[in-house]
């Protein structure tokens, strides 16, 4: 007996062991990691949000920068040159070498050997007097809605001698002017001359690529402050909801299975759906404050930098619904000619695409008003996604349930 007694505690020596040394905790570690994955997750989560707004807030301030102190911006694809007589030589058969005793081209370079280039230039064009009839009589409303995603202003000279035909004016970027020119008809005009296209040029600074116009004067500095803390404040909101998302994911009561193909993806989607929706209601609110003030908010992803693409990126996660059942539906002949994400496209086809608002403008009101229902329409795609995947989940356990014992489940469906 004292043997098997000694025996026994020879083979409970590692456990004796572990007990004494107090700060040996690496078996209860990863004994409990499978329990601990929600929370960890839900940790995850939680420096998501701190980072998304850290990131944003360095953004905002880069944007302020560059608002205040606009770097010239050069154009890549030409490089400055300078010209160097190389003096002649010639091969053994007495023939000039090519590239010398001439002048020659070379690329500058600074001091660090690096290749200097020209500064851009940007090349505003402006048409008058072009004679349109508005067979439509809805005030050229297409041809608006095609300006303003080209970034072209148009002008409307209502019959000016009375023979039934309107006068059109285009001003903006030469090649956008043209490409609307072609849209209405005049392309061909313009190139034979017909129209006279004047250009202006002037260089380009960072800040014009980069930053939205908030107006100028007086009325510029306030919208570049306003857009700043405006546009931080909407992040603030953006950043709770991925501290929800950790929060409803670590309160899954379900197994690991049901937490990866159940609880993670129905938070996901709901996180990434809430914030396309919010992201939509403050760009709604901002284009009502420009339609009452001129003030420009511009778009969060002006101010928030990288913090914005991502934001982007991750909203994509609440189509995973229709994405499910329309990878279920290719897998089978059922209703193949049904197609989910078309289904869906019908619906965001009527959600309101403009993004540029004049103060007190009778026909931007409707992209103010439009850009409300793109929140309504955000909202609907994420019930549609949620029902979708807790209805796809349920099809797969219920066949998973159905391979250990056969049976007609029409309940469980």
């Amino acid at each position: 007996m004292e043997t098997k007694k000694y025996l026994n505690q020879l083979l409970d020596l590692p456990q004796m062991v572990n007990d004494k040394l107090k700060v040996s905790c690496w078996n209860s570690m990863v004994e409990n990691s499978e329990s601990t994955i929600p929370n960890w997750i839900n940790t995850f989560f939680k420096l998501a949000a701190l980072v998304l707004l850290l990131v944003a807030f360095w953004g905002g301030v880069n944007y302020l920068a560059d608002t205040q102190n606009g770097a010239p911006v050069y154009d890549m694809e030409n490089p400055m040159t300078y010209e160097e007589y190389v003096p002649m030589e010639k091969d053994s058969l007495g023939k000039v070498v090519e590239g010398t005793g001439d002048y020659v081209d070379f690329q500058m370079k600074d001091e660090d050997g690096n290749l200097q280039y020209y500064q851009k230039e940007l090349v505003e064009a402006s048409v008058s007097g072009i004679m349109a009839s508005d067979d439509e009589e809805d005030g050229y409303k297409y041809l608006k809605a095609q300006a303003k995603k080209l970034g072209v202003k148009v002008s409307v000279n209502k019959d000016p001698y009375g023979e039934g035909y309107d006068e059109l004016g285009f001003s903006g970027d030469k090649a956008a002017v043209m490409k609307l020119a072609g849209i209405s008809g005049h392309a061909e005009d313009i190139t034979d001359g017909v129209y006279d296209l004047s250009e202006t040029r002037e260089l380009v600074f960072e800040r014009d690529l980069k930053i939205f116009n908030t107006g100028k004067g007086i009325l510029g500095l306030i919208g570049y402050f306003l857009a700043f803390f405006f546009w931080l404040y909407a992040v603030i909101s953006l950043a709770n909801v991925l501290r929800s998302t950790g929060n409803e994911i670590s309160n899954s009561q379900g197994n690991i299975l049901e937490l990866v193909l159940r609880d993670g993806p129905l938070a996901l989607i709901r996180a990434a759906g809430y914030i396309g929706a919010l992201l939509a209601l403050f760009a709604a609110i901002g284009h009502t404050f420009t339609w009452l003030t001129s003030i420009d908010l511009g778009a969060g992803s002006d101010v928030w930098g990288d913090a914005g693409g991502f934001l982007s990126v991750f909203s994509e996660f609440s189509n995973i619904g229709v994405l499910a059942i329309a990878t279920l539906m290719g897998m089978t002949d059922i209703f193949s000619s049904v197609d989910p994400q078309m289904l869906m496209s019908q619906l965001t086809n009527t959600m309101s695409e403009g993004s540029v608002v004049e103060w007190l403008n009778k026909d931007d009101l409707v992209i103010v008003i439009g850009s409300y229902w793109n929140v309504i329409v955000i909202l609907i795609g994420l019930f549609i996604n949620l029902l979708i995947w807790k209805w796809v989940y349920a099809l797969g356990h219920t066949f998973v349930k159905w391979i250990s014992g056969p049976y007609f489940p029409h309940k469980s469906l």
